[in-house]
């Protein structure tokens, strides 16, 4: 199979750390002299990155394989390869019920990607390649990368793998400990993606807040912070997964000091109560996350947060899921992720007692979901009426508005600014605006461009 010959699609699904190392993948191939096409069934190469964290995503990235399997059998793609979480962690299993299947390749051996394809390509095999070794991230060195994302954004993978070991989470027993990539490293992806028009980096790992503690002792995030911020043409630097234990007064005093660094912190709490954080080895008590929130919003005027909480934890009474309520609903977050429970194979939650309900589940899902969105709407319906600065991400599919999102609103997990009347005139993608909030909704708020008053914008 003549590399430059080849089309190979790339199908990413999970979290955004999985689109990095798509991105990688992409930018090796494409060194490596192939085609990359958008169609999968027109692909001599279909490559399906796969997430295993919970059961959903596990039966999505099945779904997907069998998918890409059955267009195999009528002639396209010629090879099919299956990447990432569910290939590190099932790949055996997976070798022997799914055979159309041409190689399973690892989260730490994705660079090799191409020469995968070569050796599946030139040999006649009975049974799937298997490139999968010990998850020890090698991931050290900037690779070329072909974004995914739109071209003003881009994450920044910063680390790999996990110290933690959170009783409802099997992410370290296939992505291994924390591992981080230099600073120097991740300054030249920086720079070679600001080259490329990016604006804005939003720095993930597992655990954002650990970076450097492998290799230096301390927490070298306020340093690479420091270094990214001179890096021209990036704009805003926005932080996800930052870990509860791990924030210090040194990386607020960054993000409170540094213009180019949102004022956003990102921080799951999972819960609340003293007896269902234990059971989930959080490391952490009730009274000091309940002081965690209002110091960040005093370490940080104007600041944003965002978290995550799981419900319907085994062992979580009534009791503890309406002291989860009032929490948020006396730190009133801005953004906030709800989860239901899922007992992860080979987890230790997995086999404690007391599992909740589904229906138990399902309805303290809903509860905290409708708690947080009257909760948000009204932080939203505080901003109608003012001016604003966002950062356009693009027109609205088949709408005659234009999306964009203020620096207190991630990509892809937050709610958007809509611009009405933009097409075609000061809101181009990538560009920031200053708008005016005219409507705020349950999701999200509706904006107009300011006119400009002698050549500036109306503020």
């Amino acid at each position: 199979m003549d590399g430059k010959a080849t089309g190979v699609k790339v199908v990413t699904l999970g979290c955004p750390k999985n689109t990095v190392d798509s991105e990688a993948m992409m930018g090796l191939l494409r060194q490596r002299g192939y085609t990359l096409v958008d169609d999968a069934a027109g692909a001599d190469v279909l490559v399906i990155n796969t997430c295993a964290f919970i059961d959903s995503a596990k039966e999505e990235s099945i779904d997907a394989i069998m998918e890409a399997a059955e267009i195999k059998g009528d002639g396209r793609p010629q090879k099919l390869i299956v990447t990432g979480c569910l290939a590190q962690r099932y790949a055996r299993e997976l070798a022997d019920e799914i055979p159309e299947v041409d190689a399973f390749v690892g989260t730490s051996e994705f660079m090799h990607i191409a020469d995968v394809i070569e050796t599946v390509a030139a040999e006649r095999r009975e049974s799937p390649l298997l490139r999968v070794s010990s998850p020890a991230y090698q991931y050290t060195q900037p690779f070329p990368r072909v974004g995914v994302t739109p071209s003003h954004f881009a994450y920044l993978k910063i680390g790999e793998g996990c110290d933690n070991r959170c009783t409802f989470c099997a992410i370290p027993s296939f992505r291994g400990d924390y591992a981080s990539r230099p600073v120097e490293a991740l300054v030249l992806e920086a720079e070679a993606l600001a080259d490329s028009g990016v604006k804005e980096l939003v720095l993930i790992s597992q655990d954002t807040t650990f970076y450097g503690r492998d290799i230096a002792g301390q927490s070298l995030l306020p340093e690479l912070l420091a270094r990214l911020v001179r890096t021209d043409g990036i704009e805003w630097i926005r932080l996800l997964y930052l870990y509860p234990t791990l924030i210090d007064d040194a990386l607020l005093e960054v993000i409170a000091s540094e213009e180019k660094v949102c004022s956003y912190i990102d921080v799951p709490l999972q819960h609340i109560d003293e007896e269902i954080l234990r059971r989930m080895a959080r490391g952490t008590k009730e009274a000091r996350l309940r002081a965690l929130v209002p110091r960040l919003r005093e370490a940080v005027p104007n600041v944003t947060l965002r978290t995550s909480f799981i419900v319907g934890f085994p062992g979580e009474t009534d009791a503890q899921f309406e002291s989860l309520v009032d929490f948020v609903v006396e730190s009133r977050f801005e953004h906030c992720g709800v989860f239901k429970y899922s007992a992860e194979e080979g987890t230790p939650s997995a086999s404690m007692g007391s599992q909740i309900d589904d229906e138990v589940t399902e309805e303290r899902f809903l509860e905290l979901v409708a708690t947080q969105t009257e909760i948000a709407r009204e932080q939203r319906e505080q901003l109608v009426g003012t001016s604003v600065r966002v950062l356009v991400d693009g027109d609205k599919p088949d709408t005659p508005l234009v999306e964009s999102r203020m620096a207190s609103q991630a990509p892809e997990i937050d709610d958007v600014v809509y611009i009405r009347d933009a097409r075609g005139a000061a809101a181009k993608s990538g560009s920031f605006v200053d708008v005016r909030v005219v409507e705020a909704f349950d999701f999200d708020l509706l904006a107009e461009v300011l006119p400009e008053v002698d050549g500036e914008r109306e503020r």
